[in-house]
């Protein structure tokens, strides 16, 4: 069994007046892949910075105890396909050879994809290959716990084969936390799942207890009709 690397106690949280968590108490184990699952306006968001901390949680309010023994952590968010990309591809903390061995065994397509991205404009880059540039950047350091937020959203069947391939090629050797409504790139990528529903957990356990053989009602439904 792989050591805790994050603990929340009792933890509530939330934006001004309003409670988005609320009692939760969970372990999240290093070098293993945490999925967060439930519908929208869970908690699941919320759950994801309060985990990152300083400056991600900066808007939020909690209370409780969290603990961290895996650092640094850095969270990628939530983007929409229907905005380009404004910033420059976030390349300065990743070399052509880092990638290179991230993906090796992976696409050589989104490998030659996002070399040629390293020094291009970001209105020429797509939202794809920007995306799994981000991922790849926050993915290339191994001491580092990386949190990402709907990894898969907007991305084409393709990129989000490629961030299925990625995650499950680094696999044991980091610590992952995802937040993601698709409960198929979820089955696929996780080791363990939390679900959350309004603000509390409702179930957690491996991946395939969760999906295969849920104690709650509430999850079985879950999986079943995905909200």
């Amino acid at each position: 069994m792989e050591p805790v690397g994050i603990r929340l106690e009792n933890v509530r949280a939330g934006y001004d007046d309003q409670v988005a968590l609320d009692g939760t108490s969970c372990e999240l184990a290093l070098r293993r892949t945490t999925a967060i699952i439930g519908p929208g306006g869970s908690g699941k968001s919320t759950l994801l910075k309060l985990i990152a901390g300083p400056p991600y949680s900066e808007k939020l309010w909690s209370t409780g105890a969290i603990e961290r023994s895996c650092a640094p952590l850095v969270l990628i968010g939530q983007r929409s396909a229907t905005v380009a990309p404004s910033d420059k591809p976030p390349t300065c903390a990743v070399e052509a050879q880092q990638l290179r061995a991230l993906w090796e065994g992976g696409s050589p397509h989104v490998l030659k994809s996002l070399l040629e991205a390293v020094d291009g404009a970001p209105e020429l880059v797509s939202f794809d290959t920007y995306r799994l540039l981000e991922l790849s950047v926050a993915l290339a350091t191994p001491e580092r716990c990386v949190l990402l937020d709907e990894p898969t959203a907007g991305l084409s069947p393709d990129a989000r084969a490629a961030v299925c391939a990625l995650l499950e090629r680094v696999r044991g050797s980091r610590t992952i936390i995802i937040v993601s409504h698709d409960l198929a790139f979820t089955r696929t990528v996780a080791d363990d799942v939390i679900f959350l529903l309004d603000g509390a957990i409702i179930e957690a356990g491996t991946a395939r207890t969760i999906f295969e053989n849920p104690t709650r009602e509430r999850t079985r439904a879950m999986i079943r009709w995905g909200g």
